[in-house]
């Protein structure tokens, strides 16, 4: 049975940052304090910070269910960036809200083929582009152009697969950006996305 951690994150620094939490963009504009509240479905985050000067690092913690956990952004011995433990305490739980609580999901702990997926609003754009274009060609330039520096989840390129009609466009996408998937082990999940036997064993080919 997969427990869910329930708990609020207090992360504070001395200058801005950004912040993904197992791949969750939690806040679009720098600042130098974040509380949130969360319910995880591991009992482990990662956390990718990325500040102003451009220093980026990923850090893997352990949350405890029902607890205020505090950090502070530090250097460790190495003069490597590290989210620091300073306190917790217990928060009291609120089970009617539970649902209301944006659920983080589980670490994917596969093969990836980059370090982390394209964020909603960036994949939202690179369709809405999409998608104002009518002829294929078109489309399948938007789509690698727009990829060019970042990467897709499966279910991202299930929902690039829809834009096109055409099982050997789907096929010719598929192959164009087999590279860019970010979990790479749930790749055999895009065969469905074709509808004939032919296509299906071509996916698979492609996904090898």
């Amino acid at each position: 049975m997969v427990s869910h951690a329930q708990l609020t994150m207090d992360l504070q620094a001395r200058q801005p940052f950004y912040l993904e939490v197992n791949g969750h963009v939690i806040n679009a504009h720098p600042c130098e304090r974040l509380v949130f509240d969360v319910v995880s479905k591991d009992n482990k985050c990662l956390l990718k910070t990325k500040l102003l000067n451009g220093d980026l690092f990923e850090q893997n913690i352990t949350v405890k269910q029902g607890f205020r956990l505090e950090y502070q952004l530090g250097k460790d011995k190495k003069d490597n960036w590290k989210w620091s433990i300073m306190g917790e305490s217990p928060m009291v739980l609120d089970t009617a809200a539970l649902n209301s609580i944006p659920s983080l999901g589980a670490i994917y702990a596969g093969v990836r083929k980059c370090d982390s997926p394209m964020n909603e609003d960036d994949f939202e754009d690179l369709k809405g582009n999409c998608q104002a274009t009518h002829k294929s060609e078109e489309r399948m330039q938007s789509i690698t152009q727009g990829m060019s520096a970042f990467c897709v989840t499966v279910e991202q390129v299930k929902q690039l697969l829809n834009l096109f009609e055409l099982e050997d466009e789907k096929l010719e996408l598929l192959s164009n950006i087999r590279d860019k998937i970010y979990n790479w082990d749930e790749r055999s999940q895009l065969e469905s996305s074709f509808f004939t036997e032919r296509s299906q064993v071509k996916a698979k080919a492609i996904l090898q």
